[in-house]
């Protein structure tokens, strides 16, 4: 299994991913689900990396 294959529920301790809705400015924290799209909505600085779409929402870098 990778990174890409893993999700939330394979983690030996709790893990709490935090972003940011690029529209509404509100704090996302992803905790169940996909690993992989969480860490890389958590990394996502546009301009440098691009939004990440998890459902209806785009979720960038909480310093964005």
């Amino acid at each position: 299994m990778t990174v890409a294959d893993a999700g939330f529920a394979v983690l030996f301790n709790p893990l709490q991913v935090v972003a940011t809705d690029m529209w509404t400015r509100e704090p996302v924290v992803l905790e169940a689900g996909e690993l992989w799209p969480a860490v890389q909505a958590s990394m996502a600085v546009p301009g440098l990396f691009p939004p990440v779409r998890l459902g209806e929402r785009y979720l960038v870098w909480m310093g964005a």
